[in-house]
């Protein structure tokens, strides 16, 4: 009974103070109010201003610098596994002891196939492995050796001068295929799905063209393959540039230097083939 006294009285009270707080706010002048809400936020420090723009701003630009490091740690290892490369080219194309050593024994070659078979299934296929260190390090390094020596075993058979000619070819290609990559607003990396199937149609025809020795086919086949990896170049430079809709992660430093090598060596083995083929 108490109780329901004192919530009636509450209840009361309640009424008689919002009619009187409704009479207050019917004389009280809002534009007066909005007069000296906005003198106030303009005496705000710019500090507290621009506190929650500079919030979201740091996460963004945080984000920019981990992304440039990884260009340049791409770059860097990519820069490394090309300059061997060169390496042990010009030692197979000034050496007559190495190269007749790569002539008699093809059991290396064969070897080498498939090591770079190997590691390649394992890198791309297991990425917990190709994040850790170091043996991802390793991996890529025995990876660039071996592809390294097929290269240079391919070289041996071909005038240097023609050689010369392929690798300024493909150094300008590179550069500005790279380039566009960077600046260009179209997005090319969506085309995943298209290149994969682009590749495994190269392949098949690949291994019924080895078996001919018609010279315009292989020129044509190298043609394409030359397309081809132009246009895997510019997808996988916007894989790693993490402009685009798909990307890769910051852990992922060893995958994005292997598939530009390989994009790389994979237009001078192309193009050094329709220079050879077109000199012969």
């Amino acid at each position: 009974m108490q109780n329901n006294i004192y919530y009636k009285d509450l209840e009361s009270n309640n009424k008689n103070d919002g009619y009187r707080n409704a009479q207050y706010y019917q004389n009280y002048n809002t534009q007066d109010f909005n007069n000296y809400y906005n003198q106030n936020t303009n005496n705000f420090p710019d500090g507290q201003e621009n506190c929650n723009n500079n919030y979201e701003e740091e996460p963004v630009a945080f984000e920019k610098e981990l992304r440039k490091s990884f260009i340049q740690k791409v770059f860097g290892i990519l820069s490394a596994q090309l300059v061997l490369t060169f390496l042990i080219c010009v030692i197979s194309l000034s050496s007559s002891d190495f190269k007749h050593f790569q002539m008699k024994n093809k059991a290396l070659l064969y070897l080498c196939m498939g090591i770079t078979l190997i590691i390649s299934i394992t890198l791309f296929c297991f990425l917990n492995i190709a994040r850790k260190v170091p043996i991802n390090y390793f991996l890529c390094f025995l990876f660039t050796i071996c592809k390294a020596y097929l290269v240079s075993y391919m070289c041996i058979f071909i005038s240097p001068k023609i050689v010369l000619m392929a690798l300024t070819m493909t150094c300008a290609l590179v550069i500005g295929l790279t380039l566009y990559a960077f600046i260009t607003k179209t997005d090319f990396t969506g085309f995943g799905h298209y290149l994969f199937i682009a590749s495994l149609i190269m392949l098949v025809c690949g291994l019924f063209i080895s078996f001919t020795n018609n010279k315009i086919i292989h020129v044509i086949y190298s043609g394409l393959g030359v397309l081809m990896f132009s246009i895997y170049l510019i997808y996988d430079v916007q894989l790693i540039s993490g402009n685009y809709e798909n990307k890769l992660d910051y852990d992922d430093y060893i995958i994005g230097s292997m598939i530009l090598y390989i994009d790389i060596i994979m237009l001078f083995e192309h193009i050094l083939n329709i220079m050879n083929s077109l000199n012969e």
